[in-house]
This record gives C-alpha cells, structure tokens and sequence, in this order.
C-alpha cells in the first residue's frame, strides 16, 4: 500500500538499532536503484510492490510458523515494538512518536501490553520498597 501516512505524526525520522541500519544497508546495496529516494526497498521479483495477500502467504506465514509464533499477524510486529519499548522503560513519548502515533493514549491502549515479567518486576519492586526484600 502507498500513499500519505493516517495522520501527520506518521511522517517520522527514526534513528536505527546500528544492528538493523547495517542490515538495511547491505540489502540497499544490493538493490539497483542507484540512490533514487523514491524507490522501493522490497519488491517482488520484478521490481514491482509487494503484493500483501501473496507475501503472507508465501513469506510471512511461513517464517511466523517456523519461529513458533503460528497465527501471528503481520501487525503483531506494532504491538511487539510498543511492548518492548515499554519493557525496556523508554518514556510513553518517545514510544508515541517512533510508532507514529498521534495521541500517546492510542500508544498505550491499543498497542503496548503488560506482559507477565513486567507484572513480576513491579511485585519485587514493591516488595523491596515495602518489604525491605526481594519476593519469594
């Protein structure tokens, strides 16, 4: 799909895990494109879009299967990257605006989720501040 973001907070610069910039380097390189701003980065054999229905299909499914998470949706991968930006305590702004989100409401309810070890952390935080321990 092309086209203008939903909202304007979807027109972003993001700065890259160096691990990934890397990565997204090489495939570029690869890539005859020869520095056009405008071009794809992943297409089909062609050269065209990708299209959506056959890429799952083909590549998404798949690898989803392979890694043990069959029946994860492609969107799945919004939900992981607010989820792990919360675990790892990066501030509800900056989440808001690397997911491209206009309200940092939407970040927090629709998106990031509290997973068990979070639950578990804040259980031996607050054992420690009013316990003087750790949980046991």
């Amino acid at each position: 799909m092309t086209g203008p973001p939903k909202s304007s907070a979807g027109n972003r610069t993001l700065t890259l895990p160096s691990s990934l910039s890397n990565l997204l380097s090489r495939h570029l390189s690869s890539l005859s494109t020869s520095g056009d701003p405008d071009a794809l980065v992943f297409t089909n054999t062609e050269g065209a879009p990708i299209r959506y229905d056959n890429w799952r299909r083909r590549v998404w499914t798949p690898a989803a299967r392979a890694a043990g998470c069959g029946g994860a949706g492609f969107h799945d991968l919004r939900r992981l990257a607010a989820t792990s930006l919360v675990l790892a305590r990066v501030d509800i702004k900056t989440a808001q605006v690397r997911l491209g989100h206009s309200d940092p409401r939407l970040t927090l309810a629709v998106y990031a989720a509290a997973p068990v070890e979070a639950d578990r952390a804040a259980a031996d935080q607050l054992e420690k501040r009013y316990f003087g321990g750790k949980r046991k």
